[in-house]
């Protein structure tokens, strides 16, 4: 519990934490349009953190009513690798994508909006963590691909200001594969005024690996119309997401949970 709590502070206080933390593979963040009727269009971008941060984009539309259409891509870079020597400290290098689709159901229920989402997704990512700190002396390279299905329900409250509140849930089944995870830990010894590394373990991992997931989230957004020609063009909305993820596999390379702030255009 004690961790889940400290990923919650992290991800409340960390927000221009851009790059701080690395990994091969982040979730990207769910959809919470809140689609309300047939013909609607909901465009948006935003940046995560501070997994793997980076950006990702969304577009939801509804052809028909209380059916909605979904895409998604996901981009996150850092190219913050370099050797500076012992005491040089852990700087992330990773270079992560997904993609996504999916198709949707919306209706309005007694004082609150659902929709729910039927999703599928791949991406491929690689990550290398250094650490040449003068308490550690390790590397950590992979590089993977990733395969994931699941389903995601929504419930929100829409005020009459634009402004939402809500929460969702998000379940399914990821699948990593490729996989190449290569790791090394060294113990620095002093000879006299030199310094030696010397490797005292090391695994190289190629097995694929799977898992189920429970993902839930809390979300919250307010929204302004933007005219033209003095007449309503469509509804600017600003959001905030906060998701965690629980796995029955525990393989540090599937991430853990993340954060956004998104700007979207409602047609």
């Amino acid at each position: 519990m004690s961790k889940r709590v400290a990923q919650v502070i992290l991800l409340f206080l960390l927000p221009l934490a851009a790059g701080c933390f690395s990994v091969p593979y982040e979730q990207n963040r769910p959809p919470v349009p809140l689609i309300t009727h047939q013909g609607e269009l909901d465009v948006s971008g935003g940046i995560h953190f501070p997994y793997a941060s980076g950006f990702d984009y969304q577009a939801v539309y509804s052809p028909l009513n209380h059916i909605s259409t979904y895409a998604a891509f996901q981009f996150d870079r850092n190219n913050g690798y370099q050797y500076g020597g012992a005491g040089s400290p852990n700087i992330p290098d990773y270079f992560n994508r997904f993609f996504e689709i999916g198709l949707g159901y919306f209706d309005s229920i007694p004082g609150a909006h659902y929709e729910a989402y039927l999703l599928a997704g791949f991406g491929s990512g690689n990550d290398r963590q250094t650490d040449w700190s003068t308490s550690a002396y390790q590397t950590d390279t992979t590089t993977l691909n990733i395969f994931r299905i699941g389903v995601q329900q929504n419930i929100g409250i829409i005020t009459e200001t634009g402004a939402s509140i809500g929460a969702g849930l998000g379940l399914g089944y990821e699948h990593l594969y490729n996989l190449n995870r290569n790791y090394t830990n060294y113990d620095k010894h002093e000879i006299e005024y030199y310094d030696s590394a010397i490797a005292i373990s090391s695994f190289n991992e190629t097995s694929p690996q799977s898992t189920l997931y429970a993902e839930p989230l809390i979300f919250g957004s307010f929204e302004f119309p933007l005219l033209f020609l003095g007449n309503d063009f469509c509804k600017m909305r600003f959001t905030g997401e906060l998701w965690l993820t629980y796995r029955t596999n525990p393989y540090p390379a599937f991430g853990g949970g993340n954060a956004s702030f998104t700007v979207s255009l409602d047609f």
